[in-house]
């Protein structure tokens, strides 16, 4: 099996970033082969007090 017939792997992951659309160009730039989506995002709640 050759490189190019290699299915892609599908990462999720989850990232907090400061300012996202910044942070997800330099991504892209850094892995030009890497297909970067924004598939949802959500505010990062502050845990209540314990």
């Amino acid at each position: 099996m050759s490189e190019e017939e290699k299915k892609p792997t599908k990462i999720l992951v989850e990232l907090t970033i400061p300012t996202k659309e910044s942070v997800l160009d330099g991504i892209r730039k850094m892995f030009p082969t890497v297909d970067v989506k924004v598939i949802g995002e959500k505010e990062e709640e502050t845990p209540p007090p314990s």
